[in-house]
């Protein structure tokens, strides 16, 4: 089934290569030449939660199994199994001593941890640091700290080295991740005064949002729109976040939804980054966390001329989505 959380056919996000998923003796990038201190003892790592790190490395790093510190405890909630929370990352190299991958720019977002869930075997790049930050962040951390850890790409990583980042499977890996912020449950805020005429009845079940009713709406027209049914008081979406929402997809006059997450858990994803549909790139940047918003999506902005067919989707059909906002880091 198609999902807004996948590119339109024709875009691609990097993937992993075959030989990252398969092979267990890919050599290091370093030689083997001994390194210098071990561990935290050749790396030292500052700056603000929140921002990128500054990390300076002593030389070539060497490892002697993993090591992991808190280097700043959080004074918000204490998280529990099956908790979720919005991280940032930053991942670099202490053989050669260089950043390789981080989230805090407006190119890569960062990640959506559920304690306790078994990692994912990665698929593309930005899978590799969310798999490795849901094995680094348990029970018992508090939103605000920042984690730390080394140890060899096996170790850190779970995967034996990542030539796409240059990282061997002998290379020392420093992985740093700030717990940003957990996400809202459902919508907080004001409901919208006015709901443009365009807007279809929602239908809900205990509140919780099953279909649209599109009788007496008007045709859609090739335009992209939104409107604002709950005006959320979080903060604005910025294009690179993490953005984590529900949601819920039908074409218009459609009988069911095509796709929804409500019955099931809410999605993270990288938003004004090719990710997902063009439409939810253009729409969702600059709404408010806490949001429930519409979009009415041409199919320009959506799955394009060919449409979706294992979805029902035809290449004329607008798509209609209703989207809670709970979380953008």
């Amino acid at each position: 089934m198609s999902t807004p959380l996948s590119p339109r056919p024709g875009r691609r996000t990097a993937a992993v290569s075959a030989a990252l998923l398969l092979s267990v003796s890919l050599a290091a990038c370093g030689s083997d030449e001994e390194g210098g201190a071990t561990g935290f003892d050749a790396v030292e790592i500052s700056g603000e939660v929140g921002s990128a790190p500054e990390v300076a490395f002593d030389g070539q790093m060497s490892v002697d199994g993993t090591e992991t510190e808190t280097l700043a405890e959080g004074d918000g909630a204490e998280l529990a199994a099956g908790d979720s929370v919005m991280v940032n990352y930053w991942i670099g190299n202490g053989f050669d001593g260089e950043p390789v991958d981080d989230s805090y720019g407006d190119k890569t977002a960062g990640a959506l941890v559920t304690l306790g869930a078994e990692p994912q075997q990665p698929q593309t790049v930005d899978q590799v640091a969310a798999a490795a930050a849901t094995r680094l962040v348990e029970a018992g951390a508090t939103v605000g700290s920042r984690i730390a850890t080394v140890g060899t790409a096996p170790e850190v990583l779970g995967l034996p080295g990542v030539p796409e980042l240059g990282i061997g499977n002998l290379d020392p890996v420093v992985l740093v991740v700030d717990l940003v912020e957990q996400p809202l449950e459902a919508p907080e805020g004001q409901d919208a005064a006015d709901v443009p005429g365009w807007v279809p009845e929602l239908v809900e079940r205990d509140d919780v949002p099953t279909g649209w009713d599109f009788q007496g709406t008007p045709e859609p027209t090739d335009e992209l729109r939104s409107a604002t049914l709950v005006e959320g008081e979080g903060p604005e979406v910025e294009k690179g976040d993490l953005l984590v929402a529900n949601y819920l997809g039908q074409v218009y006059d459609g009988d069911e939804p095509f796709d929804e997450s409500y019955s099931g858990e809410p999605v993270g994803f990288g938003i004004g980054l090719g990710q997902v549909i063009e439409g939810w790139d253009e729409a969702l940047v600059g709404q408010t966390v806490g949001s429930r918003v519409v979009l009415a999506i041409p199919p320009a902005q959506g799955y394009g001329e060919q449409g979706s067919p294992q979805a029902g989707i035809e290449g004329d059909d607008t798509l209609y989505f209703v989207v809670d906002v709970l979380g953008a880091a």
